[in-house]
């Protein structure tokens, strides 16, 4: 039979009819259609027929089951993998295929699958359940047991005998662990439910359970899924009896990196010190870790232990109060006290080694608690001094310098082409490639390696939209591409990232292609909206110089190029009138225009509006309005943004959602019209981040269209926030960047932004804005009153952790004493509710509070906070500090 003839019958008959053929055919006669089944497969794949139903094809296949049964009879094992999970079949068993076919490569392939997707252990287990292939022994194997929520394996005798004790060694990761398994399903299919039913029912051996689940905990597994060997350890509740023969591994488990761990293993020293199973010193050598640990329960219930071993063995008391001050690095000023509390208990506080410990922490001691170290006869070393200089000034605005060589531009722009994340980069590399890449288009040796890496980018992009576009305008220029169309080259290429019209990343993209058609137009000249400063504007004498080059060479200025440049304009003194510099009389009438001249528009629609938003600060123009033709953001009428705040609650959870109104109100624009395009209506609820992008790389490109007139992209950046939510690489510390150069006062929606920042859960994007905060109020762009009115709606939602805000609030705190201060004037602004609705946590703020006024030795002196915290009542750290606040105004 042909070839031809073989995926006929394959396109036409049923999947048995197919396995019957195959399986009377020898090896060699199978494998001689091999390439002609494995191309039929992957256009069946493109498609999508083999896994959605609703998918057609041409040529149709009858049977689809009918493809794989061929694909197995014909091809080895790395073809079968790359095909994935595709392979398996959809109503024929894998069994009978596998029984008729006998491949060679059969081992191999059920291996590398259960590598590749561990949950498909349960479709391959009846080949070795039939000795068609060996059981695997690889970690994989044993995360299919994780991936499945059945009773898969409990009556296996290999299970009991070998399989489950594996699972103490294998922790697996995200959805393959038994954290992750037993978190979402029920019950009865929990993996530490059924492993401690077998231990009940006698099929697994209970002492070898708790020493194997203690085995896991010492491998300082990852907090998530070590929790899962804690957990079952308790759920075999061990007697006294079993936890007393295994004293020495609890201790030990006691200097966990984990922290439930330590929680877990203290736990079942203190039924060992309250049977008096423990020697004292042990004991208390063995604490060292939980004294230093970072959860308040922990530390409290060490100190607990620590006096108890003292009342046992009265000769320790002294090594148990020096290692009770292990717990005064707590942040926690109570638990603090409770340290002083013990060695005051223990008699110990004028022993001197005690002393001399003390005085080791004395630094890290809450202000409040310094007299009591006082009358203990330490006299506590002075902090090292603060100033209210203590942060870094500002990098000054310097001139960029542009490229002038052609293989430095060359250079310049494959190292953008590999990390795009700096846009100033990214800029001045653009703007090389424009001057100076023309001579070099000719010389096929020279952008052969930017060719041949453009390409490799375009057909794998990645996350990064900007990257793509780089790679496309550098494939454009060493390419043989067209002049009206030099991105025509890129349109064959699959997997084209999708681009929105209605974006900024548009905007790159149609500046990009302007410059790709002036290099195969064989010109050099500069890219008009290169920034000039370290800041991201063109100075307009440098615009002026550029356009006039361009005039010399009888080169039409491209639009997007132009409009952007005007977006970035900076009146830098030299400029003076545009006027007889231009024989464009429009684009100089334009340029006056934006540096504050009342000159008419014209008729270019984009270049007006453009002119009109490099006005700083904007007002009303009808004319360009009138212009425009529609009512548009930024487009002869100032926009103006109102933050909203709000609670919304669900049967399950409640959540904070964030908004921000703007007025002329959003909706699409040309993509001619730059500065509008911040404002794009959104089609989906969580779309309102799109049109800056999606990555960092994106995001901080997007920053720079308009580097003076950040609110636009601030709106942005607080709507992209999910507070929740950790990323290895969070965009949003793109979001920051804007603030990190010099400027002016931060607007309403960038201290919406910022307060919203701080209650990240991301750490890296939380102490970059904890930086970024500092360096602010260093500069004096940020007002305590101002940035109280945009973090109180946050706050007073409840849906947000107030202990995030109040650690960022102590970090910078300890700046300076102009940081401290700012905070100290924040923080009363907050206290602001009535007695019986006061926000969760905040006595956690008023603590810190508080030893901000001990430590300045200021009292509250702010007469709405006084009356507010008068009025509350009852107990807790907020009645406690409250009452301790009022105290400070006499």
């Amino acid at each position: 039979m042909t070839t031809e003839e073989t995926l006929d019958l394959i396109r036409t008959t049923s999947a048995e009819a197919v396995l019957s053929h195959f399986a009377a055919l020898p090896e060699k006669e199978r494998k001689r259609h091999a390439a002609a089944i494995a191309k039929l497969f992957k256009a069946q794949q493109r498609v999508g027929v083999l896994w959605n139903a609703r998918a057609k094809c041409e040529p149709p296949i009858d049977d689809i089951d009918a493809l794989r049964v061929a694909m197995f009879a014909t091809s080895n094992a790395s073809t079968l993998l790359r095909a994935g999970h595709e392979m398996l079949p959809a109503r024929l068993d894998l069994t009978v295929i596998m029984k008729a076919l006998k491949p060679d490569c059969l081992q191999s392939w059920v291996d590398g699958l259960i590598e590749l997707r561990p949950s498909f252990v349960g479709q391959v287990a009846p080949l070795w359940a039939a000795e068609l292939c060996a059981r695997p022994t690889s970690d994989a194997y044993i995360l299919g047991y994780y991936g499945h929520f059945t009773g898969l394996g409990e009556d296996d005798p290999i299970f009991a005998s070998t399989d489950v004790w594996r699972f103490f060694e294998v922790e697996g990761g995200g959805e393959f662990s038994l954290a992750s398994h037993d978190k979402y399903c029920r019950e009865e299919d929990r993996w530490s439910h059924r492993i401690a039913g077998m231990a009940a029912r006698g099929q697994l051996d209970r002492a070898r359970l708790l020493d194997a689940s203690l085995d896991a905990l010492e491998r300082d597994f990852g907090q998530f899924r070590a929790g899962w060997y804690s957990r079952f350890h308790d759920l075999l509740e061990p007697t006294i009896t079993e936890i007393s023969a295994r004293k020495a591994r609890y201790l030990g488990l006691l200097d966990s990196t984990v922290p439930p761990t330590v929680s877990f293993a203290l736990k079942a020293v203190q039924v060992l010190e309250r049977e008096e199973q423990l020697d004292a010193s042990e004991l208390i050598m063995g604490l060292s870790g939980p004294l230093r640990a970072r959860q308040k329960a922990t530390q409290t219930l060490a100190l607990r232990l620590i006096k108890s071993a003292a009342a046992r063995a009265p000769e320790l008391k002294e090594a148990a109060a020096i290692a009770a001050t292990d717990a005064l690095i707590s942040e926690a000023s109570d638990v603090q006290a409770k340290v002083l509390d013990v060695i005051d208990g223990l008699g110990m506080a004028a022993a001197p080694c005690v002393k001399a410990a003390v005085a080791d922490y004395g630094d890290q001691v809450a202000p409040s608690l310094h007299s009591r170290i006082d009358s203990f006869g330490v006299k506590l070393s002075s902090t090292k001094p603060l100033s209210d200089n203590a942060l870094q000034e500002t990098a000054p605005v310097v001139p960029i310098t542009p490229i002038d060589q052609p293989y430095e531009a060359l250079l310049a722009f494959l190292s953008v082409l590999e990390n795009p994340r700096d846009a100033m980069a990214v800029e001045r590399a653009m703007d090389g490639m424009a001057r100076h890449i023309a001579p070099l288009v000719t010389d096929a040796r020279a952008l052969s390696p930017l060719r041949k890496r453009a390409l490799q980018l375009l057909s794998a992009p990645g996350d990064m939209t900007i990257r793509f576009l780089l790679a496309e305008f550098g494939y454009a220029v060493s390419s043989d591409a067209g002049p009206d169309d030099p991105f025509s080259a890129t349109a064959a290429i699959e997997r084209l990232p999708y681009i929105p019209e209605v974006s900024l990343l548009h905007v790159f993209r149609a500046r990009a292609c302007e410059l790709a058609n002036l290099v195969a137009d064989g010109r050099r000249l500069p890219m008009l909206s290169a920034p000039t400063r370290s800041d991201g504007t063109v100075a307009a004498s440098v615009l002026l110089e550029r356009l006039s080059a361009y005039e010399s060479a009888s080169a039409v200025p491209g639009r997007t190029d132009l409009n952007l440049a005007l977006l970035r304009l900076w009146a830098d003194g030299a400029a003076g009138s545009a006027s007889g510099k231009l024989a464009n009389r429009e684009i100089s009438l334009a340029i006056d225009y934006a540096l504050g001249a009342d000159n008419k528009p014209g008729g270019d629609v984009a270049l007006w509006a453009s002119a009109w938003a490099a006005r700083r600060p904007p007002e009303e123009d009808k004319r360009i309005a009138a212009l425009v033709g529609h009512t548009l953001p930024e487009c002869g009428r100032p926009t103006s943004f109102d933050v909203i705040v709000r609670r919304v609650e669900r049967d399950i959870y409640n959540y904070c959602e964030v908004a921000v109104d703007t007025q002329p109100p959003c909706q699409n624009a040309p993509v001619s019209l730059i500065a509008a395009q911040y404002f794009p209506k959104p089609n989906l609820p969580f779309g309102a981040g799109a049109p800056c992008g999606l990555s960092a790389a994106d995001v901080a490109w997007a920053a720079l269209v308009r580097p003076l007139s950040p609110e636009a992209f601030f709106r942005h950046g607080f709507l992209a926030l999910d507070p929740d939510q950790k990323l290895t690489d969070h965009f949003c510390r793109a979001y920051l960047g804007p603030l990190k150069r010099p400027g002016g006062p931060v607007g309403k929606v960038g201290r919406s932004m910022l307060a919203y920042y701080l209650a990240s859960t991301d750490a890296s994007l939380n102490e970059l804005t904890v930086d970024t905060v500092g360096q602010l109020i260093a500069e004096s762009r940020l007002d305590a009153m101002t940035f109280s009115e945009a973090v109180a709606p946050l706050l007073k939602t409840e849906t947000l952790p107030i202990r995030r805000w109040t650690k960022a609030f102590a970090i910078i705190a300890e700046m300076s004493p102009r940081h401290a201060t700012f905070i100290r004037s924040l923080v009363a602004e907050l206290i602001d509710f009535a007695p019986e609705a006061a926000p969760r946590d905040m006595g956690g703020m008023l603590e810190m509070l508080f030893e901000l006024h001990v430590a300045a030795d200021a009292p509250l002196g702010h007469s709405r906070a006084r009356a507010c915290l008068a009025a509350v009542e009852g107990g807790g750290k907020l009645g406690r500090y409250a009452r301790k606040l009022v105290a400070l105004d006499g």
